[in-house]
């Protein structure tokens, strides 16, 4: 399986941005599983799902939120109200989501992107390859939607994060 590291950043509408690295794997039509690691430091946060189940993991606070998704979960990672398969499709294939207000912006030739942008309203998340890996993943299947051991769960509709809280 194929594993893209990225540079990663993510503004929101007031201009302010983070960046960070993004592992990232994506298979059609609609797994995906993602990482955003620290510049200085281990992961801090983990999407991990489908169409049918979602699980966004808090890990410094060994905290996981589950359950079927919609729209506005993953608005609230990737600044867009996208699905989890319109999310694969626009990584994939740079097929933007049915929302006309969502613009979305990839290069690269098949399989993960080179560069990838998606955004919506002064809401935006970028991405650019530095390298991929190639990988066996270990304790199970990747996308599965099922949040990562140890971690306290809590319906996916609880979720309350901000990418910008813990500067």
């Amino acid at each position: 399986m194929e594993i893209g590291v990225y540079k990663a950043r993510v503004t929101r509408e007031d201009g302010r941005s983070r960046r960070f690295r993004l592992l990232l794997y994506a298979e059609a039509p609609d797994r995906l599983h993602a990482e955003a690691v620290a510049p200085v430091g281990g992961t801090q946060l983990i999407v991990d799902g489908n169409a049918s189940r979602l699980s966004i993991a808090l890990v410094r606070d060994k905290l996981a939120f589950a359950g079927e998704p919609t729209g506005s979960d993953l608005e609230r990672i990737v600044g867009s109200p996208v699905s989890p398969a319109e999310l694969v499709r626009a990584l994939l294939e740079g097929a933007p989501p049915s929302d006309a207000g969502i613009t979305v912006e990839r290069t690269g030739e098949g399989g993960l992107p080179t560069t990838f942008s998606i955004r919506s309203g002064g809401h935006r998340l970028e991405l650019e390859l530095r390298r991929t890996d190639r990988t066996t993943p270990k304790g199970g299947l990747l996308a599965s939607g099922e949040p990562p051991d140890g971690f306290e769960t809590y319906p996916l509709s609880d979720l309350v994060w901000d990418w910008f809280a813990s500067e």
